[in-house]
């Protein structure tokens, strides 16, 4: 199975995935701790945003062996039809711009001047589960985002669910708060060891809607003997839902050479 936490750092799709291995056994995580304290009781479906658009403004802090980097980005998302980023580093310069719609993916690098088409499906290179523009919305907003809770065993602890099972080589367990919320989530490759580990944090409401206002990824990646631990860590600073579309324009460059992401 091939995994990247990187995913959820959009800008860093551009940076980073040309790095992530193909069919490989890289996979991520860290030991999950054992939580039990849930926040306040929010009981809304997963699919019921408040109002249709939302923008929310970041910090991505990204610590790695080969690299430790600190950006902002800022997102403005439709409900299953877009979702436009930015990153700015090295104070106010923007580095970074894309636009995912449910069938296309587009990625200005303006640091390096390339243009990058392709779908968001081909993350399901990289990650373990169906990735499409809902499934990250969901994942941003910090619900369940796969497709079903009907996979694996459920336990009821308290006012949390306990999913646990196993997709082909991959064993993943995830916690679960009022039927979306997502608290903790692990997968874990049983051939290389490896796996990812994903925790949301700072649950308050937007909008009348829970959302985690931290989320951290940590990975382990095993390549024979050799490990390397990486952690990924997205604060927001706002988060807003409307019912008034924000501008998901995206001007590129005339000269900008497109190239296939890959």
């Amino acid at each position: 199975m091939r995994f990247c936490i990187l995913f959820a750092a959009l800008a860093c799709l551009l940076i980073f995935l040309p790095a992530c291995k193909k069919k490989s056994n890289t996979a991520t995580s860290a030991n999950s701790p054992d939580r039990t304290i849930a926040p306040p009781a929010l009981l809304m479906s997963r699919d019921a945003w408040p109002m249709p658009f939302w923008t929310a403004k970041a910090k991505v802090s990204l610590k790695h062996p080969k690299m430790n980097v600190s950006f902002n980005m800022s997102l403005r998302s439709e409900k299953d039809k877009n979702l436009w980023f930015s990153a700015q580093a090295f104070g106010l310069l923007e580095v970074a711009r894309g636009l995912i719609t449910s069938d296309s993916l587009l990625i200005w690098d303006k640091f390096n001047n390339r243009c990058m088409v392709g779908s968001l499906n081909q993350l399901e290179e990289f990650v373990p589960v169906s990735m499409g523009l809902s499934q990250l919305q969901y994942f941003l907003m910090g619900r369940i985002f796969w497709d079903s809770l009907n996979a694996g065993k459920e336990i009821p602890i308290q006012d949390s669910l306990l999913l646990r099972g196993q997709n082909g080589s991959l064993n993943f367990e995830a916690k679960v708060w009022n039927k979306f919320l997502l608290h903790t989530a692990m997968a874990r490759e049983s051939q290389s060891k490896s796996q990812v580990y994903i925790e949301n944090q700072q649950f308050k409401p937007a909008s009348q809607m829970l959302i985690p206002w931290k989320k951290v990824l940590q990975a382990k990646t095993i390549n024979g003997n050799t490990e390397e631990n990486s952690e990924l860590e997205i604060e927001f600073s706002r988060f807003e839902f409307s019912n008034t579309a924000p501008d998901f324009t995206l001007n590129i460059p005339a000269g900008c050479q497109r190239e296939v992401l890959k």
